[in-house]
This record gives structure tokens, sequence and C-alpha cells, in this order.
């Protein structure tokens, strides 16, 4: 009991102590608290008894345990009071220092962010709209060439689209096997109803067209493949989708998007304007603006009245 108490009085004179620790202490104070309420029932009960019998010396000491139960009381809780407060101050303590750790923490954040902000996104941003400008000027080529495509060569496909539209690639074989179908004569592939034709006993092949002669057919023998690809999918286009806005809030885009279905050429356009527009807002800075303010200067008092009171009467 008295060793409890001595080092619970311990923690309360320590100066740092960590709120865990001090819950710690305050769940011992709290069990020294109901203890000492338990004696002090207990030393009650017996001075009562005492009372009813002749024995002043031993009434005397019941009387003197009744006196040491209550202090034993009022020092618990004393103990679990101090302790109650200095855990309410630890936890103050240790919220302003986690407050200021992440104060701290968020203040170096932001230098390192302006930082890469200022010296970086300029750059990056630049080399996105010259990716952008690369990609129009090869597109201006590519379809160029289309229109006027060599001898046996194949149409080349767009730029941007053989790299980020999906289905070009992922293309796998399900299943394989040898079909034969009926074609009509001068044509390569089935373009005819295979339920419609009625075969002869001669292995003769033909359809019968609601009017006219029987057609003859030929019978053709292919490879049926079932093959299993990506859908394909078209990705917007970077130019109609980027936005890079300039570093400050007066300068000029370094790209605004344009609208769906720019040409190429429409794109280079928008580049050589951008770079046209960004020289000439280095030569004329904005204006800076100017407004006057109004500051009182008078104390103000919301509740103030303007009704002017009783006159004065002057006393001849």
């Amino acid at each position: 009991m008295l060793k409890v108490i001595k080092n619970l009085l311990g923690v309360v004179g320590r100066e740092e102590v960590t709120a865990d620790d001090l819950a710690t202490s305050l769940r011992q104070a709290d069990a020294e608290v109901t203890a000492a309420g338990s004696g002090l029932e207990a030393a009650e009960a017996a001075y009562r008894e005492g009372l009813l019998v002749v024995d002043d010396a031993a009434l005397k000491r019941l009387d003197e345990a009744r006196t040491e139960a209550r202090l034993r009381v009022d020092r618990a809780n004393a103990v679990r009071a101090a302790l109650s407060e200095k855990r309410a101050t630890a936890e103050a303590r240790e919220s302003e220092a986690r407050k200021r750790a992440a104060y701290d923490e968020a203040v170096r954040q932001s230098a390192e962010a302006q930082e890469i902000l200022r010296t970086i996104y300029p750059g990056a941003a630049a080399d996105i709209v010259r990716v952008i400008t690369a990609v129009a000027a090869a597109e201006v080529a590519v379809r160029r060439v289309n229109d006027d495509l060599p001898e046996g060569a194949p149409v080349l496909r767009s730029v941007e689209g053989s790299v980020r539209d999906s289905g070009s690639a992922g293309r796998r074989v399900v299943s394989e096997e040898t079909v034969y179908r009926w074609c009509r004569p001068g044509q390569r592939m089935p373009g005819i109803d295979q339920s419609r034709v009625v075969v002869t006993h001669e292995g003769h092949g033909y359809i019968q067209p609601p009017t006219g002669p029987v057609e003859y057919l030929v019978r053709r023998k292919y490879t049926e493949r079932v093959v299993e690809e990506e859908d394909l999918s078209f990705a917007y286009a970077l130019a109609e989708t980027v936005n890079l806005p300039g570093l400050g809030v007066h300068d000029t885009p370094i790209w605004d998007p344009l609208s769906s279905n720019s040409s190429p050429a429409t794109v280079l356009n928008a580049a050589e304007n951008l770079v046209r527009l960004t020289e000439e807002a280095a030569v004329h800075k904005p204006r800076a603006r100017v407004k006057t303010e109004l500051v009182l200067l008078d104390r103000f008092d919301p509740n103030e009245s303007a009704r002017p009171g009783p006159r004065a009467v002057a006393v001849r």
C-alpha cells in the first residue's frame, strides 16, 4: 500500500513522463483508490461495533485506524487527481509536438515541391509539347504518302494510333480446321448462305433464286480459324486531352487542349501560335492593377445606434 503510493508520488514529481506511462500509473491509482475505500468502510464498521463495547482503549485504537484509513483515501484521491492532471498536460504536450512535427514536415515537403514545380515542370511540359508536335508532323507526312503510295507499299497506320490504340496485338488462335464452302464462280470467298445450297447426287451445288434460273456454284477448300484478340478501342489524341497551364498565373499556357478530330496541321498551327504568344508575353508584361482600400481607424461597435440622445439642459 505505502509502496504503491510512494511510487505514484514519484511519478507525479517527475518532469517528463509520457501519457502512456501516466495511463499505466492512473490504473494503479484507481486500484489504490478502490482498495483505500474498502479499507475505510471496514474501519468505519469496526469503529461502530467498538462503540457498543465498553473498552475505551480498544475504541481509541479503532478510531486511530479509521483516521489512518481516511488519510489513505484522501492521499489516494489526491495522487489520482495529480496523475490525471499530469496526464492531460502530457497529452497536450505530445499533441502539440506531433502537430509541430507534422507542420515542420509539411514545410519541408512544400519547399521541396515548390522547387520541383519551379525547376522541373516548365521543362517537362515543354517536352510533352515537343512529343505532340513531333507526332503531328509525322502524321502529316503519313497522310501525305498514304494519299499516293508507292507501288506495292502498304498503307501506313496513324503514328499515335499504332502506339496508343488497343487491339493491335494480342491475337491468339483458339482452334483451326479444314472446311468446304460453296461460292459463286469468280468469287474467292463465300458470299452466300450455305444453308440455301442444294447438292446433287453427282456432287454439284446450286441455289435457286426466287426468280430467274438456277445458279451453279463452285466448292472451295478453306482453313477456318477461331481467333481471340483484344477489343479494339481508340485513345483520344494527346493534342485533344493534354492541358498544360503556364507556371505563373499570368503566363501563357504551355498547351491548351484542341477540339476533337483536329487535323495534324491544326495541331502544328496551335503549337506555333503558343510559341508566338509566349514570346509576346515576355515582351509585354501584365500591368499591375491599382485599387483603393479603406481601413477603419475608429473603434467599431456592431450594436451602436445613430439615434441622438436627449439634449442637455444648460444650467444658469
